[in-house]
């Protein structure tokens, strides 16, 4: 499957609403197939916790009983963006005409190919702050680039490269440019590149899909929500 990025459950809600409206087409990669088998279907309604999905082109001739219980990777195209999720087949009918499978509502989907979702460089200088984990005294430096998935920063404290390391836990606070709302959120410590002539730092940060302050869980979801509208103006495209 595809790498994507999570959305947050309302993003999610409202892709799967859309996709029910529309009758989405998916396409259907049971994880016990051994020939490689992808199933095309129709979005054709919901039952409580389970999404209806018809089968047109498929031989009826060939039942679907193996796959109850099986475990797929799902995709499709909504307004040209390509979606994806992991689900699992509840329930098969083999003598309706189409034949038709039942498929759990997945908990979370993801978007691919999302332009929005590339990482973007601030339109005017914007600032991070970093605590807690090892750094002893908090540290700032310049925003180079932010994505709802993390951002990379730069800070003139090169003795942060002996400090940090690949995988440690953080805690970063800013405030965009023309966007009122501060966040602070902890983060993970993806990368990183100390200057040949060590003058600076730069660091790769990593969100934290799932904080465990349920502030920060809402902050997250937020700016997640800023960053990938395509009416927020606040940044421009840029290279991470």
């Amino acid at each position: 499957m595809l790498l994507g990025m999570d959305l947050t459950p309302r993003q999610a809600a409202r892709v799967l609403e859309q996709a029910l409206r529309n009758r989405a087409e998916l396409e259907i990669e049971p994880r016990n197939a051994t020939d490689d088998q992808l199933l095309c279907g129709r979005l054709t309604g919901r039952e409580g916790d389970l999404l209806r999905v018809d089968l047109p082109d498929r031989d009826p001739a060939t039942p679907l009983s193996a796959l109850v219980g099986a475990f797929c990777d799902v995709r499709t195209a909504l307004s040209g963006e390509l979606y994806m999720f992991s689900t699992c087949v509840m329930d098969v009918s083999d003598a309706s005409v189409p034949q038709r499978l039942l498929l759990a509502v997945p908990q979370t989907l993801q978007v691919a190919n999302r332009r929005r979702f590339e990482r973007r460089t601030p339109r005017s200088w914007a600032q991070v702050y970093l605590s807690g984990g090892p750094i002893d005294v908090p540290q700032a430096g310049p925003i180079l680039s932010i994505s709802p998935t993390g951002l990379a920063c730069r800070v003139v404290q090169p003795q942060l490269d002996d400090v940090l390391l690949i995988g440690d836990v953080i805690r970063v606070s800013f405030r965009l440019p023309d966007h009122a709302e501060s966040f602070e959120l902890p983060v993970t410590v993806c990368n990183k590149s100390l200057a040949r002539d060590k003058s600076y730092l730069d660091l790769g940060l990593e969100f934290n899909r799932e904080p465990a302050d349920p502030t920060a869980q809402q902050a997250l979801e937020r700016l997640r929500m800023f960053l990938s509208d395509p009416a927020t103006d606040t940044t421009t495209d840029g290279k991470p």
